[in-house]
């Protein structure tokens, strides 16, 4: 496949902008700064806002990106936009002069954070005039006002953010409605939209921070390469990969070309993969596409991974973990050579020991598996205590979620469990999940030989963050995990294909540490 060129849809100015070296924020990025991390991803251009407009005031920051944009031709105007009805913003025709006059081509529109209505009496005079000047519109609002306004404005072309099952009614409904990867990277995403409405729904766009999420403590600008890769490694056509990756949104801003750059070979994968946390089976609370697991294996074969440690998604989600083990069992005893099993123990149930007995001596899994948040049973509780004894002695390792912040999750609770137990061995998934808890997971394995950190999305999707922990710690004691089916496995392979860190060092993170920890062959 020759090099794809793309077109990012949502580039973002003025975000703090973190360092590898101190993990501190160190300025804010401007022009330059992320000119060189589109070099550095391979993105071609970027309809780029600015993150004044979001956090100071659409107007003001609008007026900033202008400014700082000048004289770069692969960043393209994206403006955020609210009504005029206050005086904030011109009038609408005033308005869509002035962008016209600054190559304006596209406009985004967060009504919940910007406080604003979208029935037709607050928002119809601007979507009007967007309309009628072939202004495309980025829209983050609830569904039925989407609805509304697709409905009400057939000649506008949006680009609407929404969950999967509120958005494929509406995809089919709307000719004039796209979807975007900047929203979720959820699993085989970009292969089901192919699949249902065709890849010309698709537009390609970095994923940043939701101004709407007060869950996470990073406000750095996210890496391109985590997206880029679900087009890269997605089962589709070349063609239709670059149609999403720049000929939709070109479409779209009615551009006929751009600028390119000399794009770099698709990143090699440096050594076996195995990922050492993927949740197998659907789940009841979203849509996730490709969760079978003839499909998984088939993604399996497309990018070249080897083996998947996989758990119970129903187990991990609170319902029955016998029937979740068995059928991990099941899989594991059919295909070998794909998936290594790890028990889900739920540690409110009297039978703990019996259950982990049963899972590694019976059935023959290999690894446990253990969420205190959804299982309402905090890290401290004395009932994991078979849990740290049965790492002890059967050698296998403990797969915990940990999420700073969350119910009984913080992970400074592995201090003393993995002092106490020092034969046992701790993976400490999303690493804490934020910066505060990375810190914490950092400074114990520091200290302790028996403790990993995983790589999953949320902290690692962040610019820097990945190397910093490499810089803090090494690579021995970082792990892959995609935290797939919940996340797309090819956006969790992209932050470590595209980390600014050594071949070898990705190679120790994506499998030869966990070849290590599980003691197979590579």
């Amino acid at each position: 496949m020759k090099p794809l060129n793309f077109f990012d849809s949502n580039g973002i100015l003025g975000q703090p902008v973190f360092s590898s070296s101190t993990g501190k924020f160190e300025s804010y990025l401007g022009s330059e700064k992320l000119i060189k991390e589109m070099d550095h991803f391979g993105i071609d251009c970027t309809l780029v806002s600015h993150w004044d407009a979001v956090n100071d005031h659409p107007s003001s920051g609008n007026a900033k990106l202008i400014e700082e944009i000048k004289g770069h031709n692969r960043l393209f105007p994206c403006w955020f936009v609210i009504p005029h009805h206050t005086g904030e913003m011109p009038e609408p025709k005033k308005l869509i002069k002035e962008m016209i006059s600054k190559n304006v081509r596209a406009v985004r529109l967060f009504p919940i954070f910007h406080n604003f209505s979208m029935e037709e009496w607050s928002i119809g005079p601007l979507l009007k005039e967007l309309e009628k000047n072939n202004i495309l519109a980025i829209v983050h609002c609830p569904t039925d006002k989407l609805y509304d306004i697709c409905k009400k404005h057939k000649e506008l072309n949006i680009v609407g953010l929404a969950p999967l099952r509120e958005l494929y009614p509406l995809l089919e409904k709307f000719d004039n409605l796209y979807a975007s990867l900047e929203y979720y990277p959820d699993n085989n995403l970009v292969e089901d939209i192919c699949r249902r409405f065709g890849a010309h729904r698709l537009v390609f766009g970095t994923r940043q921070k939701d101004p709407y999420d007060t869950h996470s403590n990073v406000s750095a600008n996210w890496v391109s390469g985590p997206t880029k890769a679900m087009v890269e490694y997605a089962n589709i056509t070349d063609e239709e990969k670059q149609m999403i990756a720049s000929g939709n949104l070109k479409k779209l801003l009615k551009i006929s070309s751009c600028p390119l750059i000399k794009h770099k070979p698709l990143p090699k994968l440096p050594c076996p993969i195995i990922d050492s946390h993927f949740h197998l089976g659907d789940i009841a609370y979203k849509y996730k596409s490709g969760t079978d697991v003839g499909s998984i294996i088939k993604t399996m074969d497309i990018i070249g991974v080897n083996k998947l440690c996989i758990n119970s998604t129903s187990a991990v989600n609170g319902a029955t973990h016998y029937d979740g083990n068995n059928y991990i069992g099941s899989i594991c005893k059919k295909y070998p050579e794909r998936f290594i099993g790890f028990a889900v123990i739920n540690p409110n149930f009297n039978d703990t020991e019996d259950e982990i007995k049963r899972c590694i001596e019976t059935l023959g899994l290999k690894g446990i598996k253990i969420h205190p948040r959804i299982h309402q049973c905090k890290l401290s509780d004395k009932k994991y205590k078979p849990v740290w004894e049965a790492s002890e002695k059967y050698g296998i390792p403990i797969l915990s979620h940990t999420g700073e912040g969350q119910f009984g999750s913080s992970p400074e609770a592995f201090e003393h469990i993995s002092g106490k137990y020092p034969k046992g061995i701790f993976l400490l998934g999303h690493s804490g999940d934020n910066l505060e808890g990375l810190n914490i997971c950092i400074e114990i394995a520091k200290k302790r030989d028996n403790v990993y950190l995983g790589t999953s999305d949320i902290v690692f999707a962040y610019n820097g963050i990945l190397e910093y922990t490499v810089k803090q710690i090494g690579a021995d004691k970082i792990l892959f995990e995609s935290d797939a089916c919940y996340l797309d496995f090819k956006y969790s392979l992209g932050i470590i294909l595209y980390a600014k860190i050594s071949d070898e060092d990705k190679a120790k993170i994506l499998g030869l540490n966990m070849a290590g920890i599980l003691k197979l062959k590579h």
